[in-house]
C-alpha cells in the first residue's frame, strides 16, 4: 500500500478505510459501568455543574446539618463508594456524581455545606442537594433539613459572592462562567409523596390538581430566581416512579411486580404540569435560557417493568436490610448489604442502587429519544453557547451550538407556513380525491344502509355542517385543496349538486371504511377503492369530456390526484381478534393491487399523483383502549412496513409512467413526533379524542349529540381514530412546502403543481441537478427565508461540538460499526439488542459489543456526539448534522452477500416470519444520496459542500462478502474474487457520485483510485 494519499483535497468528501485490527490497539476501555464516560483528555469541554433537590442527589449536606435523623453517613451506605459513607443515600455514586463525570469534571462537587467548600474548590461547582427536602418549605420542616429555597438562596448569595471573588470581580466573566454552567434540579417526589400521605384512601386528593398547580408555580418561581443570577442552562429530573418503591408498595401492601398507582398518577400529573411549561418559561419568563427535562418516571418505569435486559434481577426487594426506626425506608446501620448489588434496583426502601443511577444519568446525558429527554440530551446542552455576544452566521453558529431536535417538525411548519404562496396556484384546476375516512368528506351519507356515517354532531362542530367528515371542522385534503388555491372545497363525487361546472375544480371519492382491496370492511357497506376509480372511469371521465372538449387533455395533465388508503385493509385481514396475515407479504400484495389501481388512473390520463402515508393507525385512541393505553406495535409495525414499500414505489412508477410525476406524502413521521412531543405543537391530549364515543363503534364513532370537548385546539384526535382539524392543517401544510425529503418524497406538492406533466416532468426527475437545482427542485423562496431570518434558522443545525473541525461523520459498512439499524424496523437475525450486549453502555442499542463500537471511538475522537442509525425515528431534520450511521450487521460490498439468511420466527407474531434482514452497502449509499443529501441542502443550502467537504466518510465493509461467497462451503478464486470485490466497491460509490452536487463529479476517479489502492 502507498504511504501517501492522492496530494489532491476532496472537496465532496474523505474516507477512511479502516483496518481494524489496528485500531484495535488503540480502543479505549469502557470501564464495568453501563454507561460510557468521555476520554479524559476531553475535559476542556467540562461545564460547571450546580445541584439542588432532595436525597436522589444529595452527596452530603445532611451530614452537616445538627439534625441528627437526617444524616446517613454510616454503612452500608457508601459501601461501593472510594470515600465510603458521605451521606449519600445509595452504595456507590448518584445521578450528580455520575453526571459531573460524564461532564469530564475532574473531582466529585463538594457539598455546599462543608464548610471548606469556598475558593477555588467551587469553580467545578457544588452540590446543594438535601435528603428530605421539597420544592415547599413545609415538606423540608418535616425532616429538618434544607429547603429547595434555602438551597437557592446559598447558590444566589454566598456562592455567587465567591464566584465573583473567584473571578477577579469581572463581571463579565460571572454572566460566562454562569451562562455554560449546568444547574441540575431533582425535586418534587417528596412533596407529591406528602400530598398522597395526607389524602384519605380513595378520595382522589392524591393528584389535587390545585396542589400540583400551586407545586409548580413554586418551583417555577424557585427556576426563575436561580435565572435571575445569570443561569441558562437547565437540567430539570421529573418525579420518580413513587408508587413503586419497596417502602410505597410494603406501606400499601402490593403484591410483587405491582405498584402503588395512585402515587404515581400524582407524579405523572406534576411530570406533565412541569414538561409542558417548558416552552412558556424559555420564551417568556427565562428568555435565552434552555431547559433539558429528563422523564425520570419513564426511565425508571421501563427497568420496573422490564429489568432484564439491563441486568437487574431483584426489582421487588431491598439490598440491604431495612430499619424499623425509619417505618422501613432506610438501611439499618451497619447491616450488611447484598453482594451482587448492580442486579438489584433499590438499594434502600426509596433510593436506588449506583448501577441504576448510572443508567438514569447515562439517559439524560446520550439519550436520543424527546420521550426520554426533552428537547435534547444534555451532551447537547453542554454545546449550546448562550453567551450574549453569539455569532449571528447560520452556517458559523451551527458549528459551536446545538439546537432543539424534537422542535423540528414545528420549525418546519413556521418554515412552511411562509413558503405558501399568498395567492391561489392557477396552475392546478382540479383536485381529485380517493380513499378512506381520514379524506371522506361525506360520500357514505349517500349511501343506502352504510354505517360508516358521520352527519351528526358533535362531527362538523367547528364547520358549517355535520357532513360527514370525520372530525370537527376540515380533512386533509379540504386543507390541501386550499392551499393549492382552489376556490370552493372539493364536493362528493355522490352529492346531488355534483355536476356541470361543480366537478371542474375536482371531486371527492373517498368512502369511510374502505381499503384498497374490495371486501375490506365488507359489513359497513362502503365504496372500495377499485369503485371510487370506477366512478371516475364511468361518470366523471365522460362528463369532462362533454365539459372541455379538446382540453381535457391538458386538464388532466395540471390536476392532483390524492390518495389516502391502506390502514382499513390491515385492520380486517390482520388486526381482527387472531392474526391471520403474513404482514411483509400481505403488504407486498397490497402494494402491487395499489399501484394496478394507480396505473388505471394513469391509463385514465391522470399524471399528478399524491400518495398519503397511511396515519399513526397503532397510536389512535382506540387502539390504545385495547391495550394498556401505549401505542400498539404491532399496528405501527403494519403502517411502517405499507409506507416504506410506498415510498420505495414512488421512483419505480415515475420511471415506468412518461410524464407522470408521483409524490410521496409521509404523514405518518410528523404525526408520530406531534404525538411524542404534544406541547412542542401546542396540543395536550394525545390518548383520548374529543368526542364522547360509541361502544357500539367499538369506541372508534362519537356518539351522536354527545359531549364534546371545549378546546379542540389541544387535542390531537377528534374521535377514536381520526385527527382534529388542527392535526389536518398542520399535516397538510408539511406535505405541500415541505423541504425534507423525508416528509415529502421526492418534492412536496407545491412544487408538483407546479410541474408542466406534458412537457416530460419524468426528465425533471431523474435528472435534478442540471433541471431543478441543488435540490432537485427550485427553492428561491427557501433560500431568501433563509436570508432574512437567520438568527432563526441556524437553530436548524448542529454541528460538531466548540473547536471541532470536522462537523459530521457519515459511516458505511457491517457489524463493527453498526450501531442498531437491523433492530429498528426489520426483524432480522443479524441484530444484537439483547443482553450481554450493551452490558456497558446506556443502553442495549444493537451494537454488536458491550459498549462502543470503533465508528463510537473515532466520533468521540472528533468531538461528535453519538452518531444516530438512519433508520431511527429521531435520525430528521437538525439530527443529520453530525452524520448518520447507515451500517448494517451482516452486510457487505455486493448485494447478494448474506441475502439468503432467515429471520427469527415470533412466538408471539409467527407472520413476521421472512423479513428483510440487511441493507447492502450499495443501499447504505443509496440512503445517502437519495434521501440524507437531500435533507440536507434544505436544511444548509449553499453550506452543503463545504459541510461535506469537511466531513468525514467512514467505510468498514468487505468482510462478509468472504465469509458469505469464500469461506462457507463455496471455495472461491481469492484472486479474481477480489477483483470483483474491488470492481464492485468502486462501483457503488461511483454510482452514488451521479446523485450529489456537481461539485462532487470530478472527483469520482480520484476517489475511486484511492478505494481501488
Amino acid at each position: 500500500m502507498p504511504t501517501h494519499f492522492p496530494s489532491s483535497p476532496f472537496q465532496f468528501f474523505s474516507i477512511v478505510l479502516i483496518s481494524t485490527l489496528y485500531l484495535l490497539f488503540f480502543l479505549p476501555s469502557s470501564g464495568s459501568s453501563r454507561v460510557v464516560f468521555r476520554s479524559a483528555e476531553k475535559k476542556k469541554n467540562a461545564a460547571p455543574l450546580f445541584v439542588f433537590g432532595d436525597s436522589m442527589v444529595d452527596n452530603g449536606n445532611n451530614v452537616f446539618l445538627p439534625n441528627p435523623e437526617a444524616k446517613f453517613d454510616f454503612l452500608p451506605y457508601g459501601v461501593d463508594f472510594a470515600e465510603g459513607p458521605t451521606g449519600r443515600l445509595t452504595n456507590g455514586m448518584n445521578p450528580a456524581d455520575v453526571m459531573a463525570q460524564l461532564l469530564n469534571l475532574p473531582a466529585f462537587l463538594p457539598p455546599a455545606r462543608d464548610p471548606l467548600s469556598k475558593g477555588e474548590r467551587i469553580l467545578n461547582g457544588l452540590n446543594y442537594a438535601s435528603g428530605g427536602s421539597g420544592i415547599l418549605d413545609s415538606v423540608a420542616d418535616i425532616s429538618a433539613c434544607i429547603s429547595l429555597n434555602q438551597q437557592i438562596e446559598h447558590f444566589r448569595t454566598a456562592t455567587v459572592r465567591d464566584l465573583r471573588s473567584q473571578l477577579r470581580d469581572k463581571e463579565q466573566q460571572l454572566t460566562s462562567f454562569l451562562s455554560k454552567s449546568i444547574f441540575m434540579f431533582n425535586a418534587g417526589g417528596n412533596d407529591c409523596s406528602w400530598m398522597c400521605s395526607q389524602a384519605n384512601s380513595g378520595d382522589g386528593q392524591c393528584t389535587s390538581q390545585e396542589f400540583l398547580q400551586s407545586l409548580l408555580a413554586n418551583f417555577t418561581q424557585q427556576l426563575k430566581a436561580v435565572y435571575g443570577v445569570g443561569a441558562r442552562k437547565f437540567v430539570l429530573f421529573g418525579v420518580q416512579a413513587i408508587g413503586c418503591t419497596p417502602f410505597a408498595r410494603a406501606a400499601s401492601g402490593m403484591k410483587d411486580g405491582y405498584c402503588k398507582e395512585e402515587m404515581n398518577n400524582a407524579a405523572i400529573s406534576f411530570n406533565m404540569l412541569l414538561s409542558s411549561s417548558l416552552g412558556d418559561l424559555e420564551k417568556t419568563q427565562m428568555p435565552g435560557s434552555r431547559i433539558v427535562y429528563v422523564d425520570t418516571y419513564k426511565i425508571i418505569r421501563d427497568v420496573f417493568d422490564n429489568p432484564a435486559p439491563l441486568g437487574f434481577r431483584v426489582i421487588n426487594q431491598t439490598c440491604c436490610r431495612l430499619s424499623k426506626s425509619s417505618q422501613n425506608k432506610m438501611c439499618e446501620e451497619g447491616s450488611a448489604p447484598c453482594e451482587d448489588r448492580d442486579a438489584y434496583m433499590y438499594f434502600d426502601g426509596v433510593h436506588f442502587t449506583e448501577a441504576l443511577y448510572k443508567h438514569l444519568a447515562g439517559k439524560a446525558y446520550l439519550s436520543e429519544l424527546s420521550s426520554e429527554v426533552y428537547p435534547y440530551n444534555v451532551a447537547r446542552l453542554v454545546d449550546l453557547d448562550l453567551r450574549p455576544a453569539a455569532s449571528s452566521n447560520a452556517y458559523a453558529e451551527s458549528h459551536a451550538s446545538k439546537s432543539n431536535p424534537t422542535m423540528l417538525f414545528l420549525f418546519c411548519v413556521l418554515i412552511s407556513f411562509s413558503l405558501a404562496p399568498a395567492d391561489a396556484d392557477a396552475s392546478v384546476p382540479a383536485l381529485f380525491v380517493f380513499g378512506d375516512s381520514i379524506v371522506d368528506s361525506g360520500n357514505n351519507v349517500f349511501v343506502l344502509n352504510s354505517t360508516a356515517v358521520a352527519d351528526f354532531p358533535p362531527y362538523g362542530v367547528d364547520f358549517f355542517a355535520a357532513t360527514g367528515r370525520f372530525t370537527n371542522a376540515r380533512i386533509l385534503t379540504d386543507v390541501l385543496g386550499q392551499l393549492l388555491g382552489l376556490p370552493d372545497l372539493i364536493p362528493c363525487n355522490l352529492a346531488p349538486y355534483a355536476k356541470g361546472e361543480k366537478i371542474l375544480h375536482g371531486l371527492n371519492y373517498a368512502s369511510a371504511g374502505s381499503g384498497i382491496l374490495d371486501n375490506t370492511t365488507t359489513g359497513a357497506i362502503v365504496i372500495p377503492l377499485n369503485d371510487q376509480i370506477a366512478f371516475f372511469e364511468n361518470s366523471t371521465l365522460p362528463e369532462l369530456e362533454t365539459l372541455l372538449g379538446e382540453n381535457l387533455t391538458s386538464f388532466l395533465d395540471r390536476s392532483i390526484f390524492a390518495f389516502n388508503t391502506g390502514a382499513n385493509d390491515y385492520i380486517t385481514y390482520c388486526f381482527g381478534t387472531t392474526l391471520t396475515c403474513d404482514l411483509p407479504k400481505f403488504t407486498d400484495y397490497l402494494i402491487s393491487v395499489f399501484v394496478g389501481q394507480l396505473k388505471r388512473m394513469y391509463s385514465y390520463g391522470a399524471r399528478k399523483f399524491v400518495l398519503f402515508s397511511t396515519e399513526a393507525c397503532g397510536c389512535t385512541p382506540v387502539v390504545r383502549s385495547m391495550g394498556d393505553g401505549s401505542c400498539n406495535e404491532l399496528y405501527s409495525y403494519g403502517a411502517i412496513l405499507f409506507n416504506t414499500l410506498l415510498n420505495s414505489s414512488i421512483d419505480k412508477l415515475n420511471a415506468e409512467l412518461p410524464g407522470s410525476s408521483f409524490v410521496f406524502a409521509n404523514v405518518y413521521t410528523p404525526l408520530m413526533d406531534i404525538i411524542a412531543n404534544p406541547s412542542t405543537y401546542g396540543f395536550e391530549v394525545v390518548a383520548s379524542g374529543c368526542c364522547e364515543t360509541s361502544t357500539a363503534s367499538g369506541g372508534d364513532v362519537c356518539v351522536e349529540n354527545g359531549t364534546v370537548c371545549d378546546d379542540r385546539s389541544v387535542y390531537v384526535y377528534f374521535d377514536g381514530g381520526h385527527p382534529t382539524d388542527r392535526v389536518n392543517a398542520i399535516l397538510s401544510q408539511l406535505v405541500y412546502s415541505s423541504n425534507l425529503t423525508s416528509i415529502a418524497y421526492p418534492f412536496n406538492v407545491q412544487y408538483l403543481a407546479s410541474i408542466n406533466a406534458s412537457a416530460s416532468a419524468s426528465s425533471a426527475i431523474t435528472e435534478p441537478s442540471e433541471s431543478l437545482g441543488s435540490h432537485g427542485r427550485d427553492r428561491p423562496a427557501f433560500s431568501v427565508l433563509a436570508l432574512l431570518s437567520v438568527p432563526l434558522f441556524w437553530r436548524c443545525l448542529i454541528a460538531s461540538s466548540e473547536g471541532s473541525r470536522v462537523p459530521g461523520l457519515f459511516i458505511f459498512g457491517d457489524s463493527l460499526v453498526d450501531c442498531g439499524n437491523n433492530n429498528i424496523y426489520l426483524n432480522s437475525t443479524a441484530r444484537a439488542d439483547y443482553t450481554p450486549y450493551g452490558i456497558d453502555f446506556y443502553a442495549i442499542t444493537g451494537r454488536f459489543t458491550n459498549a462502543r463500537t470503533i465508528a463510537d471511538v473515532m466520533a468521540e475522537l472528533l468531538g461528535l456526539p453519538l452518531i444516530p442509525c438512519f433508520s431511527s425515528p429521531n435520525t430528521t431534520g437538525t439530527n443529520i448534522l453530525h452524520g448518520i450511521n447507515y451500517a448494517s450487521a451482516g452486510s457487505g460490498i455486493l448485494d447478494t452477500t448474506n441475502s439468503s439468511v432467515s429471520s427469527l420466527p415470533s412466538q408471539a407474531f409467527p407472520s413476521l416470519h421472512n423479513m428483510t434482514i440487511v441493507t447492502p452497502l450499495t443501499g447504505q449509499i443509496k440512503s445517502f444520496a437519495e434521501k440524507t443529501l437531500p435533507d440536507l441542502q434544505a436544511l444548509i443550502g449553499e453550506n452543503t459542500p463545504s459541510f461535506l467537504a469537511d466531513s468525514i466518510f467512514l467505510f468498514n465493509t468487505g468482510g462478509n462478502d468472504f465469509i458469505d461467497h469464500c469461506f462457507d462451503d463455496t471455495p472461491c478464486v481469492l484472486p479474481e474474487f477480489v477483483e470483483v470485490l474491488i470492481d464492485k466497491y468502486t462501483e457503488a460509490v461511483e454510482h452514488s457520485m451521479t446523485h450529489v452536487p456537481a461539485s462532487g463529479h470530478s472527483k469520482v476517479h480520484e476517489l475511486c483510485q484511492l478505494m481501488s489502492t
